[in-house]
């Protein structure tokens, strides 16, 4: 892939959260922009009017190309949810030479759910700016993608060891006190070794992947039909405290977690 890759988007459009029992999208008409989607949960089909067929599932991100005609229907009993995009860019054509496949699988979906929940916040809001801050937001996701894309496959041993920290990750997220340590011993590797192979490998250091993920499960606390309170949520996503927990959602989200509750309460 060319390192030297560029992409302007000339204009914002939308950016929102999207479910729907039992999807079905018939024929659409030819799109009026492009459009990037991230799979929350669930699985889908794409055929497209060119022949072009895929299925996407949870952490898969791709585009909808302008002028492109197609229709969609859910896979399976599980709920079709994803967040998405809709922007213009320079040309037409300035998605296709990025290079990338019609499916993305994120290599790190925590973080590029929280790129993508930060833009459909901000799209919300409609603070000044908040155009300029969604295609900040946007071009960051798109960069991501690319060097996702172009990095180098981990070795078959190496990435073995992470998967078995990452699984300690995701059982342990209400757990406040869980340590690199765990996770490097869990990966049999020393502390030092397991900062060091894991930042290859996503880009960042444990504590702040592990970060990331405790805040995806916030944010799908405050949107869930249970109604848990802030400082229930953050229990239940392994922060010590309400301070720490409204600091870090707002540090990372651009919002306080009570004013993200509230703001999707109005739409």
């Amino acid at each position: 892939m060319n390192p030297n890759v560029d992409l302007v988007i000339t204009d914002m459009l939308l950016a929102m959260h999207g479910a729907s029992p039992r999807w079905l999208k018939l024929e659409t008409p030819p799109r009026h922009s492009q459009g990037l989607i991230y799979v929350k949960s669930g699985r889908a089909e794409y055929r497209f009017t060119d022949g072009r067929r895929f299925e996407v599932g949870a952490g898969d991100l791709f585009f909808l190309h302008k002028s492109s005609r197609y229709q969609g229907r859910q896979l399976g009993e599980e709920t079709y949810t994803f967040v998405y995009a809709d922007f213009e860019t320079a040309h037409p054509g300035d998605l296709s030479a990025l290079g990338l496949p019609d499916v993305c699988p994120a290599r790190d979906p925590a973080a590029a759910l929280e790129l993508f929940s930060r833009m459909a916040a901000c799209w919300l809001d409609r603070e000044p700016g908040y155009r300029m801050v969604c295609r900040a937001l946007l071009l960051r996701l798109i960069a991501m993608m690319v060097r996702d894309q172009s990095a180098a496959a981990l070795s078959g041993a190496r990435g073995d060891r992470l998967a078995a920290a990452m699984r300690l990750m995701r059982a342990r997220l209400d757990d406040p006190s869980l340590r690199v340590e765990a996770l490097a011993a869990e990966a049999y590797l020393s502390p030092v070794q397991f900062r060091r192979v894991f930042r290859e490998a996503y880009g960042c250091a444990p504590s702040e992947y592990l970060m990331r993920l405790r805040l995806e499960r916030a944010c799908d606390l405050l949107r869930a039909e249970g109604d848990y309170s802030v400082s229930e949520t953050a229990e239940m996503c392994g922060f010590s405290s309400l301070y720490y927990f409204s600091r870090a959602f707002k540090k990372h989200m651009g919002i306080t977690p009570g004013r993200y509750r509230r703001r999707l309460g109005d739409v």
